[in-house]
């Protein structure tokens, strides 16, 4: 079967832990043999320009671009305009980034390519849904890559059951939908709580339930730890590259 080497471009929000995440992301793919194209805001570019050369001399198969973030030079690019700086990054590095990854993923690509292979996936922030979104357009399989931890990101994608319960906070939610523990809605009452740790520690039904998550939980960790998922990420981003570099052919 025809294949070619598999090369990630790696696409962070650009702010500062979530490209030190995938920073570390990238390295494992570099560990693993494959190419990576980390990408930058050229303004972040700039300010990390000794740090990032230091890193690409290091590693024959890593190397750094950048599109503009649509921010004047001298912005502050304080928090409190983060969601600003997002929809920017959108709008205005959108079309750099559209143009960027065509050139990249085209075979051969440009002088500036020497060396690496065509660009085969794409693993972009999961903040930066346009980013997937137009790799898909081009033909690029992209992945979405969650900097927070799993826990963060379980807790985020419960909100929309929340709002749908009525509910406001975490203790009701679990109350409410996997009913390990009880919602005490504010209530101080010194009898309040007596009773209610009292049904907690004999309840039946929130035993049951607590241990059905233990079950799930031991299910999701039972085939491995996470290096080794890691490796089956590494298998399946070869596995999407390689079916990108067929349909090319084609």
């Amino acid at each position: 079967m025809a294949s070619t080497a598999a090369h990630v471009l790696v696409f962070p929000a650009p702010a500062q832990g979530h490209i030190n995440c995938m920073m570390h992301f990238a390295t494992g793919l570099l560990a693993a043999g494959l190419h990576v194209t980390f990408l930058h805001s050229e303004h972040n570019l700039r300010r990390l320009r000794a740090a990032v050369a230091k890193l690409a001399a290091d590693s024959p198969r890593l190397r750094f671009v950048s599109i503009p973030d649509g921010f004047p030079d001298d912005s502050a690019r304080a928090v409190g305009d983060f969601l600003e700086f997002m929809e920017s990054i959108r709008s205005k590095g959108g079309l750099a980034y559209r143009s960027l990854l065509t050139s990249l993923a085209r075979a051969g690509g440009s002088s500036a390519s020497a060396g690496f292979p065509p660009v085969t996936c794409v693993v972009a922030d999961g903040i930066m849904p346009f980013a997937i979104d137009i790799a898909e357009e081009i033909g690029v399989p992209a992945l979405a890559f969650r900097t927070i931890s799993a826990s963060s990101l379980l807790a985020y994608m419960s909100i929309p059951r929340m709002i749908e319960l009525g509910e406001q906070t975490n203790s009701r939610f679990v109350g409410g939908v996997w009913r390990t523990g009880l919602d005490m809605k504010d209530v101080c009452d010194r009898a309040v709580v007596e009773r209610m740790v009292r049904e907690a520690m004999e309840s039946g039904e929130m035993r049951a339930s607590a241990q059905a998550l233990a079950r799930r939980l031991w299910r999701d960790v039972a085939a491995g730890s996470s290096a080794v998922e890691f490796e089956r990420l590494v298998g399946l981003i070869k596995e999407l590259s390689t079916i990108a570099f067929i349909n090319n052919q084609g």
